[in-house]
């Protein structure tokens, strides 16, 4: 429903949806005016708005015929015979591409100002960008991936507080966490951990951290004065979100939502997330180092794990891994970057990681080849209770189904490349990996400037 806001902004200038058809309810609420409107946030659909543009434009040079590329996965709930929606949604889809690289850009900058070697702090970012959850989440239209590189920009504020810039970084760090919450309304917890952050300082005395936080509540009062004009011009209310009594739905038990996030087969964050473990070592040493950026970081973590653990729906529906957690994972490699420094001197410790990374782009490549809507469309066909199936079933879970499953064509960009999108597709295909490839070179060019430690 994101995809159909960023529509209706582009095409009509209005906050209402489309509904799709045969899923007219789905993530939509209706308002005072008798209009449907996403229950879901403002920001990933502005932000899509440029590649939707681009979309509009090449959908008028392609062709009917040049769709042969679509025809297998199911993408979206879209006619793939009509060349409009599905140009439209694969060039709007690209966006969490470029933000996932963004996010990973950042960590690896925060890591050099920590100290880490350029070769280190790139291993790192890299390690993030093509391990766990992260590939996947990049190819969706989920809005995590853009929570995620706002908190990773407030982070990267943070680490540099002690410099002399310190209230236009306490107002951008504000800023970005902000249009986090713009994002994810339920991001608005996360003021929690970012004020407790910013007083947590070793030279801090009270008068600078008091100008400091005065200044973060400057940079989010746009961002937060948006999202309630948002809720007014949808329902009336600058409290009502949309999701009515859903937000309040924490009527479930938290320990065993606890224990779903972190360990669950189809859920847990300890099998889709390989470096959480030594990031859970690693805030400690960390501590030493930057006491703001732990608090923000392991405050973060602690928070939405709390928020979503009674939640009814901690499982965040049809996804991979734990879809609510994925805001912070990026920046759970600080942590995990600074333990694997400590103890990469021994070669069993080296061969252990080079073994877990190994696993995890052979799992990864399954995750991104697979349609994960087929897949758990599969498992409500088959299944009585497809909410307890996605969450505990080991027969379902994707660490182990994925290896199996018969269909995976949901690589549509080697298709592409190949022509089965037609020549105008083709070409912005090769743009894709021309512009891949030069902002890889680039980014380790300018990596490279940096001081070693």
């Amino acid at each position: 429903m994101m995809l159909r806001l960023t529509e209706s902004v582009a095409t009509r200038g209005e906050l209402s949806v489309k509904p799709i058809a045969g899923f007219e309810s789905y993530a939509t609420a209706l308002g005072p005016d008798n209009e449907l409107y996403t229950k879901y946030g403002l920001a990933l659909s502005i932000a899509a708005l440029p590649l939707y543009g681009v979309g509009t434009l090449l959908e008028s040079v392609i062709d009917q015929d040049d769709l042969e590329a679509f025809q297998g996965p199911r993408l979206l709930y879209y006619d793939r015979t009509r060349v409009n929606p599905v140009i439209r949604t694969f060039i709007t889809a690209l966006t969490n591409s470029w933000v996932t690289a963004l996010t990973f850009t950042i960590i690896a900058s925060i890591l050099l100002h920590l100290g880490f070697s350029t070769r280190s702090a790139a291993l790192a970012a890299l390690s993030g960008g093509l391990l766990g959850t992260t590939p996947f989440y990049a190819k969706t239209f989920f809005s995590e991936p853009l929570a995620g590189l706002c908190l990773a920009g407030c982070a990267w504020c943070m680490v540099r507080f002690e410099g002399k810039e310190q209230k236009k970084l306490a107002y951008l760090a504000g800023l970005l966490l902000g249009l986090s919450a713009l994002t994810r309304v339920a991001h608005l917890i996360l003021f929690l951990p970012a004020a407790v952050a910013l007083q947590s300082g070793v030279n801090d005395t009270r008068n600078a951290s008091r100008h400091r936080a005065a200044y973060a509540v400057i940079g989010a009062m746009l961002p937060v004065g948006i999202l309630l004009l948002y809720n007014t011009a949808r329902f009336g209310s600058v409290f009502e979100t949309g999701y009515g009594a859903e937000a309040a739905a924490f009527s479930g038990d938290p320990l065993h939502g606890l224990a779903g996030l972190i360990a669950s087969p189809g859920r847990g964050i300890l099998w889709y997330v390989p470096w959480v473990v030594p990031a859970m070592f690693g805030l400690p040493l960390l501590w030493r180092k930057n006491r703001r950026l732990t608090v923000f970081i392991g405050g973060s973590f602690v928070t939405l794990l709390g928020l979503y653990s009674p939640w009814h729906m901690w499982e965040g529906g049809w996804c991979l891994g734990p879809r609510f957690l994925v805001p912070v994972i990026p920046l759970l490699i600080i942590p995990a970057a600074v333990f694997c420094k400590a103890f990469w001197s021994q070669t069993w410790f080296r061969g252990v990681c080079f073994l877990v990374i190994a696993f995890g782009l052979a799992f990864v490549t399954q995750a991104i080849r697979i349609n994960y809507l087929d897949f758990h469309y599969a498992a409500y066909s088959l299944e009585a209770d497809i909410q307890q199936t996605v969450r505990w079933s080991f027969d379902w879970s994707p660490i182990i189904a994925y290896w199996g499953w018969p269909e995976s064509n949901f690589l549509l960009l080697p298709r592409i490349l190949v022509g089965q999108g037609g020549p105008w597709l083709q070409g912005v295909a090769v743009a894709i990996v021309l512009g891949l490839t030069s902002t890889t070179y680039r980014m380790m060019r300018i990596l490279s400037t940096a001081p070693n430690p």
